[in-house]
């Protein structure tokens, strides 16, 4: 998510080159470092942004079980919610041995089982869940 638009950051980047308005000539050194100032920040805020995005994604190969349990680690901690399916009917989500729906919350610690019922019992299914954003880095 950006901290500002397009064209706020235009705004914000001419208000520093061209204080005087679009006619102005004179353009300093101390101008052009704040501008970028200005670029490197945002960049910087939406990598840092970006950045506690997870994604768990759980592949149910043709020859694998219909049922998956993970041990959440630090960096998958959060909230998620179900952002795609493949051949699958059902999904049921459990932590530490309580079924729960999306989204999902877990801690570091947690088990997570994720069990399918497939459309096609020849085929692989996936399940991929997708953080909310809030996850702890």
């Amino acid at each position: 998510m950006p901290t500002q638009t397009r064209e706020q950051l235009i705004a914000a980047v001419e208000a520093v080159i061209r204080p005087g308005g679009p006619d102005s000539a004179k353009i300093t050194a101390n101008d052009v470092r704040t501008a970028f100032g200005i670029l490197i920040d945002e960049v910087l805020a939406r990598s840092t942004q970006e950045s506690t995005t997870s994604v768990l994604e759980f592949v149910f190969a043709t020859d694998f079980g219909e049922q998956v349990r993970a041990t959440i680690g630090n960096r998958q901690a959060g909230s998620y919610r179900l952002a795609a399916t493949q051949n699958t009917t059902s999904i049921n989500f459990v932590v530490n041995g309580n079924p729960t729906a999306a989204p999902i919350n877990v801690q570091s610690g947690d088990e997570l089982t994720v069990t399918v019922t497939r459309q096609s019992t020849t085929s692989g299914a996936i399940v991929t869940l997708e953080s909310l954003g809030n996850n702890i880095p």
